[in-house]
Formats: C-alpha cells, sequence, structure tokens
C-alpha cells in the first residue's frame, strides 16, 4: 500500500502546503476569519488588535493604516489568521521621519 507523503498528494501541491495558503502564496481572508494584529516599531508594540470583517490581507493593512494614522518610518505587522491558520509578516512605511541630515 502506498501513502501519500506531502509533496504527493494529489489535492496540494508543495507551493500550496500550508492551510490558507493558494497557490502563488497568496493568503486567504474569509469575511468571519478572526485576524489577530501585532505591530512593533523600535522594538514596542504599538497595536495589539484582532479584527473581523475583512475580505483580503490587503484590506486588514487598510485598517492598520488607519488605526496606526499618527505613525512615523517604518512599523512591522505582524498577522495570525486564527480561523485558517496561516501567519503573515509586512513592514509598512509611514511618514519618513525628518532626519538630521535634511535640518543642517
Amino acid at each position: 500500500m502506498y501513502a501519500y507523503n506531502l509533496f504527493t498528494l494529489p489535492e496540494l501541491s508543495p507551493a500550496a502546503s500550508h492551510r490558507g495558503m493558494e497557490v502563488g502564496g497568496e493568503c486567504v481572508v474569509g469575511v468571519s476569519d478572526q485576524i489577530f494584529v501585532n505591530a512593533v516599531q523600535y522594538g514596542r508594540v504599538v497595536l495589539e488588535c484582532s479584527l473581523t470583517g475583512c475580505e483580503s490581507v490587503e484590506q486588514v493593512l487598510c485598517r492598520v493604516r488607519d488605526m496606526l494614522e499618527n505613525a512615523h518610518g517604518l512599523v512591522t505587522v505582524n498577522l495570525r489568521n486564527r480561523s485558517q491558520g496561516w501567519t503573515l509578516r509586512r513592514a509598512l512605511r509611514f511618514k519618513p521621519v525628518a532626519s538630521l541630515l535634511a535640518t543642517a
């Protein structure tokens, strides 16, 4: 008897081996999915929340941007889809911080 493994399962391809991922690496978000958001800047947590009602990762990131409207510089955003079991990390760039060289 033959036993399937990760690379030979008929319904799974190696590119889509993680639950909640489509072929091509795009994360899937359903309207009823619960997304946990953690945003870190300079080693400090600036946002922790849970979101529902989003239809795409882009929509989640837009809501995060709205919540962090006063942020400056780079913020690392960690998303975890509790409903589908995937995690995603993105760096968002907000309004640039005035550098010391620009004022000289």
